[in-house]
C-alpha cells in the first residue's frame, strides 16, 4: 500500500491542520481509530496524523477494531476493506448496529462505483480510493468531524 506523502493545504490555525477543532475556547485532540491490516500504512498513517495532533490508536483487523471502538472515546473509524478476521464491511455495520451515529471513513483500492454507494448507503460517512494522499485524508477528518 502506497500513501503519497504530499503536505496538506493551508487550512487556518497558522497554516496547519489541526487535530483539534476549537469548541468554546477549549480544543481537544479528535481520538481517531486505524483499522488496517497493512502494517506499513497503518503505521505511517498513525504517525502521520499524531504529528498533526490528532491522538491516534489502531488496529489490524476488524475484530480490533470493534472490541476497542466499544471501550469508547473514538471519534473518528478510518477502516480498510479487505482484512483478515472481519473486514471493513462487517466492521462499518458492526460499528452502526452499537453506535448510530459513528462516523466511519472507509479507504480501499477495491473501490467501485457499486461499493462506493453501497458503502455510503450502509452509513460510511467518506469513501476513499488507496493510494491516496494526506491532503484527502484531512479533509475527509475535517468533514466527517464536522457532522
Amino acid at each position: 500500500m502506497q500513501i503519497n506523502k504530499k503536505r496538506p493545504k493551508e487550512h487556518g490555525n497558522n497554516g496547519k491542520i489541526q487535530g483539534a477543532p476549537k469548541s468554546e475556547g477549549i480544543q481537544k485532540p479528535l481520538r481517531i481509530l486505524i483499522v488496517e491490516d497493512d502494517d506499513n500504512c497503518r503505521r505511517s498513517l498513525a504517525r502521520t496524523l499524531g504529528k498533526d495532533n490528532f491522538e491516534v490508536e489502531s488496529a489490524r483487523n476488524g475484530q480490533e477494531g470493534l472490541e476497542r471502538y466499544k471501550k469508547g472515546g473514538i471519534d473518528i473509524v478510518i477502516t480498510d476493506i479487505r482484512m483478515p478476521v472481519m473486514d471493513g464491511f462487517t466492521l462499518l455495520m458492526e460499528l452502526l448496529d452499537f453506535d448510530p451515529k459513528t462516523r466511519v471513513i472507509v479507504v480501499s483500492s477495491l473501490i467501485t462505483n457499486d461499493n462506493h454507494s453501497m458503502l455510503m448507503g450502509a452509513g460510511a460517512k467518506r469513501v476513499m480510493a488507496k493510494p491516496y494522499d494526506l491532503e484527502e485524508i484531512h479533509i475527509a477528518i475535517n468533514e466527517v468531524s464536522r457532522n
